[in-house]
C-alpha cells in the first residue's frame, strides 16, 4: 500500500514540526539561547510547506506553529519583559514572512500555469495550421483538375 505524494509531504512537515515542538518544550527554561535557536527552527517546515502547498499551506503551518507554541510561550511569560517583546516580535515577523512567501509562491504557480496553458494553445494553433496546409494542397489539385475538364 503506497502513500500518496501529498500525504508524504504532510507527514514530513508534521514530523518536522513535532520535533521542533519537542525541542522547545523539553529544553530547560534557563537555556535562553538554545530556546531562541529552537524557535528559529520553525522556519524550516515553512519553506517546503509553502513551496508544496502555496499560500494555503503557509497559513496552515503558521497558524499551527503559533497554536502549538502558545502554551510554551505562556509558561515562559515574564510580564511583558524585553524578552517577551522579542518573542512577540519574532512571531509577527514569522507571520509576515509566511504571508509574503505564500503570496509569492502562489503568484509564481499561477504564472507557471498560465504559461503552460499558453504553450498548449500554441501547440493547438500549430497543429491547426499544419492540418489546414495539408488539406489545402489536395484541394488546389482537385480545383486544378476540375478547371481542366
Amino acid at each position: 500500500m503506497f502513500i500518496e505524494r501529498e500525504d508524504q509531504r504532510v507527514i514530513a512537515i508534521a514530523l518536522m514540526m513535532a520535533a521542533i515542538i519537542c525541542l522547545n518544550y523539553f529544553t530547560l527554561y534557563t537555556l535562553n539561547q538554545e530556546r531562541a535557536f529552537y524557535r528559529s527552527l520553525f522556519y524550516l517546515p515553512l519553506v517546503p510547506g509553502t513551496f508544496w502547498f502555496a499560500l494555503k499551506g503557509a497559513i496552515i503551518i503558521s497558524v499551527t506553529t503559533l497554536l502549538l507554541y502558545l502554551p510554551c510561550g505562556i509558561q515562559l511569560w515574564k510580564g511583558f519583559s524585553t524578552e517577551d517583546a522579542h518573542v512577540l516580535g519574532e512571531a509577527l515577523v514569522y507571520v509576515a514572512i509566511t504571508l509574503i512567501f505564500g503570496f509569492q509562491v502562489q503568484k509564481a504557480q499561477k504564472e507557471r500555469q498560465a504559461l503552460i496553458e499558453a504553450e498548449q494553445l500554441s501547440a493547438i494553433g500549430r497543429t491547426v495550421v499544419e492540418v489546414a496546409h495539408d488539406m489545402r494542397a489536395p484541394l488546389v489539385d482537385i480545383g486544378g483538375f476540375t478547371a481542366q475538364v
